[in-house]
């Protein structure tokens, strides 16, 4: 693996037997494949925006942002990530990769930048109702490119040099 160590951030991993885990920090050593610096949407079925949201049984006065300890972990309904709110905005660009660790489904999502689309909550909230259980957001905005078969689906904005160094390439077996 290459690039730098960050640990605040959550990544997409699989290992050598194809075992898929979105996990916060640096992937595993050991990991095939791995692309990190995300924010999370979901993960592992827990949602993930602006502020902790807490089960109605909760103690009272727990921490609207940052982690509540773990004797209350289990109130979370949704926990708080810093990233968040940078691209929860319907105009900002997307680049979403989403997996129903049930069915063994993966989605990308990406929305072009500028474009009237979806925030980050409503993309999240609709992945998690098709039964995603884990979903990360990675560099978006102006950077935002998804390309089909050599055609340039979504673009890049124009001040973008139109190169975009790396990528993730899916293939399906037909």
């Amino acid at each position: 693996m290459t690039g730098k160590s960050s640990p605040g951030t959550f990544n997409f991993s699989m290992d050598e037997n194809g075992h898929i885990n979105f996990s916060q920090g640096d992937p595993s050593p050991t990991s095939k494949l791995a692309v990190g610096g995300g924010i999370p949407l979901i993960i592992d079925g827990l949602k993930y925006g602006a502020q902790n949201i807490y089960s109605s049984d909760a103690p009272p006065g727990l921490p609207l942002v940052g982690d509540p300890g773990d004797a209350n972990r289990k109130y979370l309904l949704q926990r708080s990530n810093a990233g968040f709110p940078l691209q929860d905005n319907d105009q900002v660009g997307k680049s979403i990769l989403a997996y129903d660790s049930n069915t063994g489904t993966i989605m990308l999502v990406v929305q072009q930048n500028g474009t009237n689309g979806m925030n980050l909550t409503q993309i999240r909230d609709y992945l998690a109702g098709l039964g995603f259980n884990n979903a990360i957001s990675f560099d978006g905005s102006s950077s935002a490119t998804l390309i089909k078969d050599n055609s340039t689906l979504v673009q890049p904005s124009n001040i973008k040099n139109n190169t975009i160094p790396s990528g993730i390439i899916f293939t399906t077996n037909q």
